[in-house]
């Protein structure tokens, strides 16, 4: 009974400090935002969020300044794990923007959607992808191009790593775990259901090491076997999230 109230509560504040940080960006950023204000905006919502989930984050190496990030994909937690500690902007599957409340949310931090079983799309999508390293600001991509069950890292897909192709932008590799498995997104879970299981919980933690970054990308192949061996060492390093 007192598992349910609290995380009945803890729900009802996740929609809270949504209905406010969608007032606070239309008040504050609207429709013309530039992309820093849209990423600053997300870093605030996505401290509001794991704080309502009672998710505590450490973090270790130096997060990048611009560029590209790759990280392993454990759930939509990640997003607001890397969100809180780095002003970016995400790559995420246009799926996403179907999800309840927090399609719109992502919609409004200015993530780039792609279709990756669209090829036609991709030149599109790579423009766009192109056009948000151009920013300044790291682009975060889950080469995974699912999630897991955190447990290991899935092979790394190499199409979107060809944006920084003969560009001057370097990719930072980083890995995540967490110290509760309800923080897990990935299979046959339902959304709604993933998230009421998240909240019953009476609290966990996050980590997120960054690596060194890769100044000079090649071949994309060879690069994405790269980056997943750099995560792999990462996430098998001795960090722990242990509360």
């Amino acid at each position: 009974m007192i598992r349910n109230l609290r995380a009945t509560g803890r729900l009802i504040r996740i929609l809270w400090v949504s209905l406010a940080g969608i007032i606070e960006w239309f008040a504050c950023c609207g429709r013309r935002a530039t992309a820093r204000e849209k990423v600053l905006w997300m870093q605030r919502m996505s401290r509001r969020f794991l704080k309502a989930i009672r998710c505590e984050v450490a973090v270790r190496g130096t997060p990048p300044e611009s560029g590209m990030l790759v990280c392993n994909h454990i759930g939509f937690v990640d997003i607001l794990v890397i969100g809180s500690t780095v002003p970016c902007l995400f790559v995420a599957k246009s799926d996403v923007k179907s999800w309840p409340v927090f399609g719109m949310l992502t919609r409004l931090a200015g993530t780039i959607f792609v279709s990756r079983r669209r090829q036609p799309a991709l030149a599109a999508e790579m423009g766009e992808l192109r056009k948000a390293l151009r920013c300044g600001l790291p682009v975060v991509v889950f080469p995974e191009g699912t999630s897991s069950d955190g447990r290991s890292v899935l092979q790394f897909r190499s199409s979107l790593l060809g944006a920084v192709e003969g560009t001057s932008q370097a990719i930072t590799p980083a890995a995540i775990s967490y110290s509760s498995e309800a923080a897990g997104y990935w299979g046959d879970m339902v959304f709604v259901f993933q998230l009421w299981r998240m909240v019953c919980e009476p609290g966990f933690s996050a980590g997120l090491v960054f690596g060194e970054p890769l100044p000079d990308p090649g071949d994309r192949k060879r690069t994405a076997r790269s980056l997943q061996a750099a995560v792999v060492a990462l996430h098998r390093s001795p960090f722990t999230t242990e509360k």
